[in-house]
């Protein structure tokens, strides 16, 4: 189980802009959805916190993310892209790279994306 360490606030790499994934079905990126769907999991085991990671989370430019809702099946998404604003919301947010802080932001309410699905293996 490849745990991969979350890089920080303050980390350059998180202000880095992450890149398109040619082909989504190369091992190299099949290999990456595992380690971010084992990594999530493990945060969300140990810890309580850990819903959604994207690869530049873990050191990764590349454009993937990976979902881990419950009672939802995880999945990763690839080329992400937000299409249009929505309503907004103030809300708790907690994000990894930034544990323990926690703050109010404003979160869409609905979020539009284009993205090439596919189911990751499931986590424990």
């Amino acid at each position: 189980m490849p745990i991969r360490e979350i890089l920080q606030l303050g980390h350059p790499v998180l202000r880095q802009i992450a890149q398109p994934v040619p082909d989504p079905t190369a091992p190299a990126v099949t290999d990456l959805v595992t380690d971010l769907a084992d990594t999530v999991g493990h945060w969300r085991a140990t810890t309580g916190y850990g819903r959604a990671i994207a690869a530049p989370q873990i050191g990764e430019l590349q454009r993937v993310i990976l979902l881990r809702l419950p009672g939802r099946p995880v999945w990763a998404a690839y080329q992400p892209q937000h299409h249009r604003p929505q309503p907004r919301e103030n809300d708790g947010v907690g994000c990894l790279p930034v544990l323990p802080l926690h703050f109010h932001a404003s979160r869409a309410l609905r979020v539009d994306y284009c993205a090439l699905p596919r189911p990751a293996r499931p986590v424990a």
